[in-house]
């Protein structure tokens, strides 16, 4: 886990244009089974010219007969916020199950268990998500061994 910024430049205001986030890479985690789906990281510090900030947008495409859209349970240290843009997530928090849908915003304290799936068949689950910290390195992802069954979670 790193604790400095890695960068040569000076923090700066930032605008980035739809067409600049949209080219952004899609990304996960590369460990296999802890996501179906990505995140694009807008604001980080290894990425832009940024501090005390980290903030992306996620993508959770619609549950198919063969796929379910899901990002494991799992803990970090920073807090965390969740903003849905479009379509619907079933987030279990700290044990308790909450379906969520657009227009709702979540709050994720430090160290509290959560990880969530896309429940719908019609439409994308879309998310903005961002922590109170310089970069995505800085978090440090530790995965609960117990998962719920993702495909059985309506």
């Amino acid at each position: 886990m790193a604790t400095t910024n890695q960068t040569s430049y000076t923090v700066q205001p930032v605008v980035l244009s739809k067409q600049d986030i949209d080219s952004l890479p899609v990304l996960g985690f590369p460990e296999p089974g802890r996501i179906v789906g990505g995140f694009q990281t807008i604001f980080a510090n290894e990425t832009t010219p940024t501090n005390e900030l980290t903030f992306g947008v996620a993508r959770f495409p619609a549950r198919s007969s063969v796929r379910t859209a899901f990002e494991a349970l799992h803990r970090h240290t920073p807090a965390e916020f969740y903003y849905i843009l479009s379509g619907s997530m079933v987030i279990f928090l700290e044990g308790v199950r909450h379906k969520v849908k657009s227009g709702h915003a979540i709050y994720i304290p430090g160290d509290a268990e959560h990880g969530f799936c896309n429940p719908s068949t019609e439409e994308d689950l879309v998310f903005c998500w961002g922590f109170a910290t310089d970069g995505f390195s800085n978090i440090e992802y530790k995965w609960s061994e117990t998962q719920p069954d993702w495909t059985e979670v309506e």
